[in-house]
């Protein structure tokens, strides 16, 4: 008595296989992964500001994101990338608004 190789879906007759099926869910996945990767990093890059302005640990910095995030009503990674782009200072030039900067980020309706 021979055995079938070929597996079927639960509940189906239809034999399972990624024979012939599009890439697009790879691709969507993939695009997926990357663009959490570097969400991830601004979120990291933006944490270490506020650790390094404010004198804070990670947690206390993550807090303060995700505290504004929600306070703004925007997305954690929109605000990161903010702080991250507020944050560089020109070569040569001083840092003391920096902190006048990042403020302005985090408190945009501040006057």
């Amino acid at each position: 008595m021979g055995t079938s190789t070929t597996r079927t879906r639960p509940g189906s007759t239809v034999p399972w296989s990624t024979a012939g099926r599009p890439a697009f869910p790879r691709r969507t996945a993939d695009s997926d992964i990357d663009r959490a990767r570097a969400s991830q990093e601004d979120i990291d890059l933006a944490r270490g500001v506020l650790m390094a302005l404010y004198g804070i640990d990670a947690d206390i910095a993550m807090r303060v994101l995700r505290r504004h995030s929600q306070y703004a009503n925007i997305k954690l990674r929109a605000l990161a990338q903010s702080v991250r782009e507020a944050a560089p200072t020109a070569p040569g030039r001083p840092q003391h608004d920096l902190h006048q900067r990042v403020s302005a980020v985090l408190y945009p309706n501040r006057d």
